[in-house]
């Protein structure tokens, strides 16, 4: 089984200063453990957004090997 999540950052940029954003990851369950198949830093400045595509994602099971194609399509929407 899969599972998609977002992930909280503390990130800095010479040109902006310290912000916050959120990552969005995919990982799988290897027995008890979690392994990490994907995950793309800074996508979202907004909690809501990443968590719906996180729900998004989740609910129609998506494959990882498209997760950067619909973080493209997501983001260049905004």
């Amino acid at each position: 089984m899969i599972e998609y999540y977002a992930v909280k950052e503390s990130l800095y940029r010479e040109e902006i200063g310290a912000y916050t954003a959120y990552g969005i990851g995919v990982f799988e369950y290897d027995g008890d453990e979690k392994k990490t198949l994907q995950y793309i830093p800074d996508v979202f400045l907004d909690e809501d957004k990443a968590e719906q595509l996180v729900d998004m994602c989740n609910r129609l099971q998506l494959e990882p090997v498209h997760l950067l194609n619909v973080v493209e399509d997501t983001v260049s929407e905004l």
